[in-house]
C-alpha cells in the first residue's frame, strides 16, 4: 500500500515537470520589436544597404516578407519573395533610392506579424525644396497650375497660409519662385523666429523670384507664411531655393540717359533708383519707368539718401552739394568745394564727401565732413589718399574711401588712413552691404566685391568682355560699370553701364 501511494508520487511528480516542460517549449514566432536607421543624403537612383540587426525572441521559424524592397538573412542574397527566418539570425534590408532630388523610398520588413522600416532620402542636389513637397501650414493647399515648375505650387494667398521645411540645407539666401495679383510680402521664420520678409510684386500669371539674406544651416526649420494682416489674394509659391547668394542674374532695367553722361547712382526710401546723368537726376522705378527727378547741375556725381529721404548730390563742375527734398525742391548745402566726387551720409545724417579735385586734375586727396547744419570740417587727408570718389560706411560706424585710379580702398575712420584692398582697377561709385563692398570698374569691365574681414577681392559679375549680356551671372557682360547701388534688403545690386546709358539689374532672376 504504501509501495503504491509511493508510485504515484513519483508519477505525478513526472507528469509535473512534464507539463511544465511543454509549456516553456511552446511555440513562438512573434520577434520582439525591430526597427533600421534611416538615411539621408544617399545618391540618387543608387542600391542602399541598411544596418544589420539581430532578430530575437522567438523560438521557432517565422515567416519573414517585405514591401518596397529586398532581405538579406545572414549575409546571404538579397530576396523580395517571403521565406522564413529563426532566433538569432541577422536580416539587412535594401532599397534604391529615388532618382528625384530630396525624394523618398521606405521599404518595410514584417517577421511574424512585426514590422520594421527602412527610409532613404536622395541629396536635395538641386538645391531647393518644391512647395507642394513641404508641410503645409495655417490651411494652405496645393494647387495644380500648369506655369509652375512641376504643375503644382501651394495657395498662400491670405493670413496666415504658408509652408513649412523641414530639412533645409547650409544657406546664405533664400530665394522662392512666387507668382501673384497685387503687391505684398511673405514673412520668413527660421525655427521659429522672425527672419525677414519677401517682397512680392504683381506678377499676373508668370513666375517671378524674391530673395532674403538670411543664414540657414542644415536641419533648420523654415516657414514662409502670408503676415497676419494680409489680405486675400493670388499668391502662390512654386519652390524655395537654398543659395549661397541672392545674386543670380543680369538684366536690363532701362535706358536711363545718352552715353557717356552718367556718373553715380542712389536706391531711394520709396524703392526707385536715382541716377545722375549730366546735368539732371533721373528717377527709374524697379519696373524701368525714366522720369526727370531734379536738373539744372552743372555736373552731377555721386549721391546719397540721408534719413529723411533727402538726397544729396555731388555737382563736381559746380563745385558745391545740392541738396534735393523729397518733393524736387533743390538748395546748395555747401559750396566753394575742390571738385566733389563722391557723397555718403551717415546714420547721424552727417554727410561725408570725396573732393576728387577741379578740373579733373585727381589731386584731391581730402574727405570732408558736413554737419546737418551745414558746418564743413576735414575728415581725412593727405597720402595715400589722391583723386578720392568711392566713400561708404559699414553698420560698425567705419568709414572708407578709395582713390579712384587705382581702385585701392582706404579705411578712414576718424581721419586715421590705412589700406583695405587693392581691387585692380578703377573704382568709381562703390556700394555695401553686409560685410562687402562692391565695385563697378570701368577699366576692367567688371563688378568686383571685396570682404571687409580680409580684404579679400573677387569678381561677382562679366567676363571683361566689353559688351551689354544680360542672362546668367557667369556668363552676362558689361561695356563700362560706373556706379552701383544696393536696395536696402541688401537682395538687388543697381549698375550704371555708363558707356550706352544703361542701368542693369543684379538679382535672383527669374524662375
Amino acid at each position: 500500500m504504501r509501495k503504491t501511494k509511493r508510485s504515484l508520487l513519483c508519477l505525478d511528480v513526472l507528469l509535473l515537470v512534464a507539463v511544465l516542460l511543454l509549456q516553456g517549449c511552446k511555440s513562438d514566432s512573434t520577434p520582439d520589436a525591430f526597427g533600421f536607421g534611416s538615411q539621408s543624403k544617399v545618391p540618387p537612383d543608387t542600391l542602399i544597404e541598411s544596418q544589420a540587426v539581430t532578430i530575437t525572441g522567438i523560438n521557432s521559424p517565422a515567416p519573414i516578407s517585405i514591401v518596397g524592397g529586398e532581405y538579406s538573412i545572414n549575409g546571404g542574397s538579397y530576396h523580395s519573395k517571403p521565406r522564413v527566418i529563426t532566433n538569432k539570425q541577422k536580416v539587412r534590408v535594401r532599397v534604391r533610392s529615388s532618382s528625384e532630388s530630396s525624394g523618398e523610398v521606405e521599404a518595410t520588413l514584417v517577421i511574424g506579424g512585426v514590422s520594421g522600416s527602412f527610409t532613404v532620402k536622395t541629396v536635395n542636389f538641386s538645391g531647393r525644396v518644391e512647395a507642394e513637397a513641404a508641410t503645409l501650414a495655417g490651411g494652405a493647399s496645393t494647387a495644380f497650375d500648369i506655369a509652375s515648375t512641376n504643375g503644382e505650387a501651394v495657395f498662400v494667398g491670405s493670413a496666415g497660409l504658408g509652408i513649412s521645411i523641414n530639412e533645409s540645407l547650409d544657406a546664405k539666401a533664400l530665394i522662392i519662385a512666387y507668382r501673384t495679383d497685387t503687391a505684398g510680402a511673405l514673412e520668413a521664420k527660421v525655427n521659429g523666429a522672425f527672419a525677414g520678409t519677401f517682397t512680392l510684386r504683381p506678377t499676373a500669371t508668370a513666375y517671378a523670384t524674391s530673395s532674403l539674406i538670411v543664414s540657414v544651416e542644415e536641419g533648420d526649420i523654415i516657414t514662409i507664411a502670408s503676415p497676419s494682416d494680409a489680405g486675400a489674394s493670388a499668391t502662390y509659391i512654386d519652390y524655395v531655393q537654398f543659395a549661397e547668394s541672392p545674386f543670380r542674374w543680369v538684366s536690363t532695367v532701362a535706358t536711363v540717359t545718352e552715353p557717356w553722361a552718367t556718373d553715380g547712382v542712389a536706391v531711394g526710401p520709396d524703392g526707385n533708383v536715382y541716377v545722375s546723368g549730366a546735368t539732371s537726376v533721373h528717377r527709374v522705378t524697379p519696373e524701368g519707368e525714366v522720369s526727370e527727378f531734379a536738373t539744372g547741375f552743372v555736373s552731377v556725381n555721386g549721391s546719397n539718401f540721408d534719413s529723411k529721404g533727402n538726397l544729396f548730390v555731388a555737382d563736381y563742375v559746380g563745385n558745391a552739394v545740392r541738396k534735393i527734398a523729397p518733393d524736387g525742391t533743390m538748395t546748395t548745402f555747401a559750396s566753394e568745394l575742390n571738385g566733389p566726387g563722391g557723397v555718403w551720409v551717415d546714420p547721424d545724417d552727417n554727410v561725408f564727401v570725396t573732393l576728387f579735385g577741379v578740373d579733373f586734375s585727381g589731386t584731391g586727396a581730402t574727405v570732408l565732413k558736413i554737419a546737418p547744419d551745414g558746418a564743413v570740417s576735414t575728415y581725412a587727408s593727405g597720402e595715400p589718399l589722391q583723386d578720392v570718389i568711392p566713400i561708404f560706411g559699414d553698420e560698425d560706424g567705419n568709414i572708407y574711401a578709395g582713390n579712384w585710379g587705382t581702385g585701392m580702398l582706404f579705411n578712414i575712420t576718424d581721419g586715421n588712413v590705412s589700406m583695405l584692398a587693392e581691387t585692380g582697377g578703377v573704382a568709381n561709385h562703390v556700394c555695401y552691404s553686409r560685410g562687402y563692398v562692391y565695385i563697378a570698374s570701368p577699366s576692367a569691365a567688371l563688378v568686383r566685391r571685396v570682404s571687409l574681414d580680409d580684404g579679400e577681392v573677387e569678381t561677382v559679375a562679366g567676363t571683361e568682355t566689353r559688351q551689354i549680356v544680360d542672362g546668367p551671372i557667369a556668363s552676362a557682360d558689361f561695356e563700362r560699370p560706373n556706379a552701383c547701388a544696393i536696395a536696402a534688403d541688401g537682395t538687388i545690386i543697381y549698375v550704371m553701364d555708363r558707356e550706352q546709358g544703361i542701368l542693369r539689374r543684379i538679382d535672383a532672376g527669374p524662375p
